[in-house]
């Protein structure tokens, strides 16, 4: 059975000492045809995921670890997954752990790209800060009010 995080074996060489020249050839082709027709789906994926996220105005909680950086379709993952597996000593991954790389992959790939901000208040003061103070200062005199309104019955 075929796993998808195993590198094939097979070369080029192997299938045309099997199945003749013209028959590898074509075969090659189709998987070139293929692969490109994956990867047009995949960048079309990542342009909806990118869509989705700016609606959302995505935003990370406090349940997660960290921030999340990337998102990505399945096949641009497997790809990148197994493209170190033709160096010596790798077992796959090892570009999708590499910061340097995933910099210059989300570069030319900003629709992975996630742009989350926090949910904590981290800047100084902004105009709807004033206006939030001033409907809480507003919130107390009438509670006061109240109060005194039913003290006094």
């Amino acid at each position: 059975m075929w796993d998808p995080n195993i590198q094939p074996t097979a070369s080029f060489e192997d299938a045309a000492r099997v199945m003749g020249l013209q028959r590898a050839r074509r075969l090659w082709d189709y998987y070139d045809v293929m692969w490109q027709r994956k990867d047009a789906e995949a960048e079309a994926i990542e342009h909806c995921l990118a869509r989705e996220a700016a609606k959302k105005n995505y935003v990370w909680n406090d349940e997660m670890d960290g921030e999340p950086q990337w998102r990505m379709a399945p096949h641009t993952y497997v790809k990148y997954h197994r493209a170190s597996l033709t160096q010596k000593g790798c077992v796959g991954g090892e570009y999708l752990a590499d910061e340097d790389f995933m910099k210059f992959f989300l570069k030319r790939n900003p629709q992975c790209a996630i742009k989350a901000r926090s949910p904590h208040i981290r800047t100084g003061w902004t105009p709807e800060m004033e206006r939030l103070e001033q409907a809480k200062q507003t919130g107390e005199q009438e509670r006061a009010e109240r109060k005194g309104l039913l003290v006094s019955a």
